[in-house]
């Protein structure tokens, strides 16, 4: 599933695994080489529970090269994850 696709951005090579939830609406860039696993989940929106309104609030997701994503994960709003990281 893709929200936003126009302000997700792939670099070569990546791959994304069945199932991938792509949340775009707040900028999500995917790096070159990186791996996503099956069902995995990326969120650039969210509410704010601290928030007496539940505002909706945000924040661009970076995926940084050579990073692997394992099957599953959930990268929340406004994370960056490292060149070659792993996250499982």
């Amino acid at each position: 599933t893709l929200l936003a696709p126009e302000r997700i951005v792939v670099g070569s090579h990546t791959t994304i695994g069945s199932g991938a939830f792509l949340d775009g609406r707040s900028g999500l860039t995917l790096g070159q080489s990186v791996n996503l696993g099956g069902q995995v989940a990326v969120y650039t929106r969210e509410h704010d529970p601290q928030s007496p309104t539940f505002a909706e609030v945000g924040g661009a997701v970076v995926i940084e090269d050579f990073a692997w994503v394992a099957s599953h994960s959930i990268i929340l709003p406004g994370v960056r994850i490292g060149r070659g990281a792993v996250v499982a």
